[in-house]
């Protein structure tokens, strides 16, 4: 055979086989688009879900900066009394605020971070946080408080009846964190948001921070 033509035939399965190999490449890379597309149209509908969420969580912050909570509002203690929040807390307080509703994932999530939450609450001071629970029984509070171990105050009070926008116009967060000052101002709010670690531990590396360096 000339060795001219058999050098074309040589070029040409080449080419061929250069050809095939393309294909397959492009249609492997479709179909890895195909599927992160469709991942991406089905999850787009959460995605939305969790960013309107999340820019809620943030309004909600920043719109109870610099406010001041009612002069009214009652707290349930461990001893089955009724005291005023206003005459209750006579210097700044760090407050937990659980109100053990709505988001189930939520509410688990909280109860799962109590041995941190224990920790954070030595190294910012008992006397300086206290807990207000979902309850108005004594004994609830009392369970609470001998189950998880709390070490600083817990006082209860219904859901709702703390003035702050993580719980009042028909919106209650399941559970959030405030600084409250001695005449009812409240500053440095804060709703944690599971899976954002960063942002939850710069949160409380900060609260940390202002306790032990006054």
């Amino acid at each position: 055979m000339n060795k001219n033509i058999l050098k074309y035939l040589l070029i040409a399965s080449f080419a061929v086989l250069v050809a095939n190999f393309i294909a397959l490449l492009i249609l492997n890379r479709t179909n890895v688009e195909f599927q992160m597309v469709h991942q991406l149209t089905d999850n787009s509908a959460i995605a939305e879900y969790n960013l309107k969420q999340m820019q809620s969580i943030i309004n909600s912050q920043y719109n109870a900066r610099a406010t001041y909570l009612n002069g009214d509002i009652y707290l349930q203690t461990v001893t089955d009394d009724s005291v005023l929040l206003v005459n209750e807390f006579r210097s700044e307080r760090f407050v937990i605020r659980f109100n053990d509703i709505g988001c189930s994932a939520c509410v688990e999530d909280f109860f799962q971070s109590i041995p941190q939450l224990n920790d954070f609450i030595l190294k910012i001071g008992i006397d300086n946080v206290c807990i207000i629970i979902n309850s108005k029984s004594p004994r609830d509070i009392l369970f609470f408080k001998k189950h998880y171990k709390i070490m600083c105050d817990v006082y209860g009070a219904l859901p709702g009846s703390i003035n702050t926008p993580m719980e009042s116009n028909g919106r209650i967060v399941p559970f959030y964190f405030i600084e409250l000052g001695v005449d009812g101002l409240v500053d440095n709010c804060f709703v944690s948001i599971k899976g954002l670690n960063q942002r939850n531990d710069a949160y409380f590396n900060s609260v940390i921070r202002k306790y032990n360096n006054p």
